[in-house]
């Protein structure tokens, strides 16, 4: 992930055999060198302080109408870019 705000589509890691991706109740806690919103289908990380570098983390709670849920720890880098001349 780079030092800014980045997308990420929840069908790419989050999924639900009985429930649309809509239907599901998501939280988040333990944010760690980040922030994280819901907006719409994506997730957005925002890195804080905003062009941090480093290491980051988060958890996620999603839970179906049925009440099921599960639980896990988001882990990743916001590394630099280099750019190419």
């Amino acid at each position: 992930s780079t030092g800014s705000d980045t997308s990420i589509a929840l069908a790419s890691f989050l999924n639900d055999p009985d429930h649309d991706l809509s239907d599901l109740q998501l939280s988040f806690s333990q944010e760690t060198n980040l922030s994280v919103t819901q907006q719409g289908d994506d997730l957005v990380i925002t890195p804080v302080p905003l062009n941090y570098q480093g290491p980051a983390s988060f958890n996620i709670r999603a839970e179906d109408p049925d009440g099921f849920y599960d639980r896990k720890t988001i882990s990743f880098d916001f590394n630099e870019i280099s750019q190419s001349t």
